[in-house]
């Protein structure tokens, strides 16, 4: 059910792209949100549903603009499916890695976008409204991704899709808990008595 939702999201977050975007108008930049619904996608389900999202949005994504078919699909696939991979390593909650990840998936995923439509020959030259354009999807990426988590997961949560090993609000692995156990103290003990 995650998954259809995600596929949903990312059809509307095209829509929204493609019909044009206020910050599109006010600041000559381009949104682009997809990475960081992927970063979302890669930390909430397996690496199937990952790369499903990520083709479907991307293909939806190229169909209404004018890039190239398929020109995105590698970067949101990538981008899902290294927030999968460290997934055990990150936190979902931590409001500044949410910043962090969307900030990286938007900039990485932009430029590799730029560089392979520069191999085809149909990129644009570097300069300095590119680079400013850059930074402005990377901004507008970066704010999104902490709305996508938080808009998401209230979604998933009302509807029952959101896996169960999210929805606990305490840490699996306690420090103090593990301390009292195997303290060196006790260690000593256990062997003179052995």
């Amino acid at each position: 059910m995650a998954i259809v939702i995600l596929i949903f999201t990312s059809a509307l977050i095209v829509w929204f792209q493609a019909v044009g975007s206020p910050l599109g108008g006010w600041f000559g930049v381009k949104t682009d949100l997809l990475p960081a619904l992927m970063v979302y996608a890669g930390l909430t389900v397996g690496a199937r549903g990952v790369v499903t999202v990520g083709i479907v949005g991307a293909l939806m994504q190229d169909a209404l603009s004018v890039m190239p078919l398929g020109v995105t699909v590698l970067p949101l696939c990538v981008i899902g499916l290294a927030a999968h991979q460290w997934q055990a390593y990150l936190s979902r909650d931590e409001k500044a890695q949410q910043l962090l990840l969307g900030a990286i998936a938007t900039f990485g995923a932009s430029a590799v976008v730029l560089v392979t439509l520069a191999m085809k020959g149909q990129g644009v030259g570097f300069s300095f409204w590119l680079l400013l354009r850059l930074l402005g999807v990377t901004l507008v990426g970066t704010i999104a991704c902490p709305i996508f988590f938080a808009a998401l997961d209230r979604v998933n949560r009302l509807l029952g899709a959101l896996p169960p090993k999210y929805e606990s609000q305490t840490a699996a692995w306690n420090f103090q808990k593990f301390r009292h156990q195997h303290s060196p103290a006790e260690r000593v003990r256990e062997r003179a008595y052995k």
